[in-house]
């Protein structure tokens, strides 16, 4: 939460601090750790949630977040995670709109294909939220300076999470 709201440098920033959003002062206080505590355990806590503000334009704080799956937040995004990666395995997504993050980093579809950096095919995947494979994921990751971890994410898949647990 802190990272992406004040470090540059984390690519989720741009959607967060770059956007303004910020943490509540009680929480960045010198005991915010243990009011931000305190507050999660009165406020629904429990493993597998994860933090999400009720007003995305609003700061984190007490009144403007809630505890929610994983699932529920890719829901509620903003950009998009419909694309879903080739593999062996069901529950891969973006993070993010990739064609908008290459758009950020300067690259339109004439660079893309002239340069040769993705394929025609590749490209409508992307443009269409289909699957792409895992060597245009790699080059993603070169085009953007980034790691896999800070584009794709894994939400399995609610028949898959039932299958698992009557194993």
């Amino acid at each position: 939460m802190k990272s992406r709201c004040y470090n540059p440098n984390v690519y989720a920033y741009k959607w967060y601090g770059g956007k303004g959003i910020t943490i509540c002062p009680e929480w960045l206080s010198k005991n915010g750790v243990e009011y931000f505590i305190e507050w999660a355990l009165n406020n629904g806590y429990r493993e597998g949630l994860t933090i999400d503000r009720i007003n995305p334009d609003k700061p984190y704080s007490p009144n403007n977040c809630q505890w929610i799956t994983r699932s529920e937040n890719s829901k509620r995004a903003k950009h998009k995670r419909k694309a879903f990666v080739k593999s062996n395995e069901n529950g891969l997504h973006f993070k993010i709109d990739v064609m908008q993050a290459l758009k950020d980093k300067g690259y339109n579809t004439n660079t893309l294909r002239k340069n040769k950096l993705l394929a025609e095919g590749a490209l409508q995947h992307l443009r269409r939220s289909e699957p792409v494979s895992w060597s245009n994921i790699e080059q993603l990751c070169k085009l953007l300076e980034c790691q896999p971890a800070d584009i794709l994410e894994y939400i399995p898949d609610t028949a898959e999470k039932e299958e698992s647990t009557n194993e």
